[in-house]
């Protein structure tokens, strides 16, 4: 289990960082550390994750619906 900073995640995240921050505490290694919107000269990103083996990984979560992609590939489709 992954170290997490915060330990927890608000409830006002979204449904899919709320799911990624549990997919990455419960199934990454414990020397795993995982940051959760840190700051970083004035920046937000949503994960940021630094493992021995993977070195330093920066995530930004997109909470696109299915309906949302089918409605931007129909469009981009147009003449």
């Amino acid at each position: 289990m992954a170290y997490t900073i915060p330990e927890t995640i608000r409830t006002t995240s979204t449904a899919g960082e709320r799911q990624l921050f549990h997919s990455l505490k419960t199934y990454l290694p414990d020397d795993y550390i995982v940051y959760y919107e840190p700051e970083i000269r004035g920046k937000r990103p949503d994960f940021v994750i630094i493992g021995p083996d993977l070195g330093l990984v920066v995530l930004e979560v997109k909470d696109y619906i299915k309906v949302f992609i089918a409605f931007i590939i129909h469009v981009d489709r147009l003449p």
